[in-house]
C-alpha cells in the first residue's frame, strides 16, 4: 500500500485510491484528528504541564503527522488501529461494553 502521502496527493489530482486505501487513509486521518483534540483537551484541562504548551503540542503534532504521512496508513495504524486485526476488535468491545455500562449508570 502507498504511503498516507502519496494517496492524498493522488486524491487530491482527481485520480481514486482503491477502496482499500480509500477505508485505511479514513482510519488514519481520523487518528490524526484524535490525537490533535486531545492535545488540546489536554492543554486546556491542564495548562499547567510543561507537556501542554501549545508551541510543544504544535511541535508534537508535525511529528505525528510526519510519521503518519511517510507510512501506508495501515502500518501507522498498527494492529491495535486495524478493525481487521483481533487485537484491535478485542480492545474495541471491552471499550463499548465500558461505555455501555457507563451509560446504563447513568452517567450520560
Amino acid at each position: 500500500m502507498r504511503t498516507l502521502f502519496e494517496i492524498l496527493e493522488d486524491a487530491k489530482d482527481g485520480n481514486m485510491p482503491s477502496h482499500e486505501e480509500c477505508f485505511y487513509a479514513m482510519l488514519a486521518v481520523d487518528g490524526l484528528r484524535y490525537f490533535d483534540a486531545k492535545a488540546l483537551r489536554d492543554m486546556v484541562q491542564n495548562p499547567s504541564s510543561p507537556f501542554n504548551t501549545p508551541a510543544f503540542q504544535e511541535g508534537e503534532s508535525v511529528k505525528r503527522k510526519k510519521a503518519a504521512f511517510d507510512k501506508s496508513p495501515q502500518e501507522w495504524l498498527g494492529d491495535t488501529g486495524d478493525p481487521a486485526s483481533s487485537k484491535y476488535q478485542a480492545i474495541r468491545n471491552f471499550g463499548k461494553k465500558a461505555l455501555d455500562k457507563f451509560e446504563k449508570e447513568g452517567h450520560l
